[in-house]
């Protein structure tokens, strides 16, 4: 269930572009954005509840494409964001899921975690 300020997970290996998902989502959408380096990912994770996901899909290790596809089912939406089209169907088991293209457009990435979040509210 969605909360009136929905919690997003953002995480990339650069803090700045980390931070330019913030400001694009904070600035754009009434949510809460917390954000990960790959070596906190599973701990912020596991340890509070989030409505959706945004990672660099560069990231997506087999563990952690695993605990993920868990939190899907459980209605996390997730958004993927890539510097490489190829990327944009790699990840199937997420669908519908989408990749967004960095550096970021903004109303790209808003319409990808407002998806995502409606997604979430339809499976919740």
């Amino acid at each position: 269930m969605i909360a009136s300020r929905p919690r997003i997970l953002v995480i990339d290996r650069e803090y700045f572009v980390a931070l330019e998902a913030e400001r694009i989502l904070t600035e754009g959408l009434a949510c809460a954005v917390e954000i990960a380096m790959p070596r906190t990912f599973r701990a912020l994770i596991e340890g509070a509840p989030f409505d959706v996901v945004v990672i660099d899909a560069a990231l997506m290790t087999a563990e952690r494409q695993e605990i993920l596809q868990v939190h899907h089912q459980a209605g996390v939406g997730i958004v993927f964001t890539t510097l490489s089209s190829s990327d944009h169907n790699r990840f199937s088991g997420f669908a519908p899921s989408r990749a967004v293209r960095k550096p970021f457009v903004d109303q790209e990435l808003l319409e990808a975690v407002r998806n995502a979040l409606a997604q979430s509210l339809r499976t919740a």
